[in-house]
């Protein structure tokens, strides 16, 4: 009996080491695995948000230069026509050339072929020396607003050679498409004065009622 029992005990001590394995050790390697899964699962999304992170970065950094790109764009071919500021722009380039003679006559905007944009046919006359008339030129081409060339015919200048004519058919562009003939004007109606009633309008054709007088704009002879 004496020698069955260290036996006895260390089959007792096996089955309980058994049972603490089965009971406590497993379900821990159950956690392990788990864990383990998510954290695959954690790195994965975090692959994902980095690359999400870098391509918001590089978004930013070409922010600037889209909005540069898009403001140098709406330079070149603006949403108006703006006849004012393109002839100065044309009359800075022949001062700054020093050009001894320029004129500019642009005509009636009409729909530019193939394009949702409307072209601003224009006449330029430059009259000077090779150097001059060839540094406008080189101005005309670098200049802010888009232009198209059509046709350049060259010519001695009034005082003979080596001043020279230039005459050139040019064409600009906007993209607003309602700059053509026949474009709706639009007509900005001013406030009345406090404690005064509206002026009734009057049809093409319509005399003026008896309490009316009508508006008279003074001639130039007259100014």
């Amino acid at each position: 009996m004496s020698r069955r029992a260290p036996l006895i005990t260390m089959v007792v001590f096996v089955l309980v080491a058994i049972l603490m394995v089965v009971f406590l050790v497993t379900p821990k390697i159950g956690d392990v695995g788990d864990a383990e899964d998510q954290l695959d699962v954690a790195r994965s999304e975090e692959l994902t948000l980095q690359t999400e992170l870098s391509r918001l970065r590089e978004s930013a950094e070409d922010a600037a230069r889209l909005r540069a790109e898009l403001a140098r764009a709406r330079r070149a071919v603006p949403p108006v026509s703006d006849l004012p500021g393109l002839i100065n722009e044309l009359q800075t380039a022949a001062d700054v050339a020093g050009v001894d003679f320029f004129s500019i006559s642009p005509g009636a905007p009409q729909p530019a072929a193939g394009a949702a944009a409307t072209e601003i046919p224009t006449s330029i006359q430059v009259i000077g020396g090779f150097f001059p008339v060839d540094e406008f030129l080189f101005r005309l081409e670098t200049l802010p607003r888009s232009s198209k060339v059509l046709s350049l015919s060259l010519a001695a200048g009034p005082d003979g050679l080596p001043q020279i004519d230039v005459q050139l058919d040019v064409r600009f562009f906007t993209t607003d498409l309602e700059a053509g003939p026949g474009a709706p004007i639009p007509l900005a109606e001013e406030p009345a004065a406090p404690g005064t009633e509206p002026t009734p309008e009057t049809s093409p054709g319509e005399s003026p009622a008896p309490d009316e007088s009508p508006t008279t704009i003074p001639s130039p002879e007259g100014a």
